[in-house]
């Protein structure tokens, strides 16, 4: 269970720098 918490963790943080880029 842990190692799915820490792929959605990365996985959301991989989405929001793709946001921030894309704004910039």
């Amino acid at each position: 269970m842990a190692k799915v918490s820490i792929y959605y963790y990365f996985l959301l943080i991989i989405t929001f720098l793709s946001v921030i880029f894309f704004l910039l």
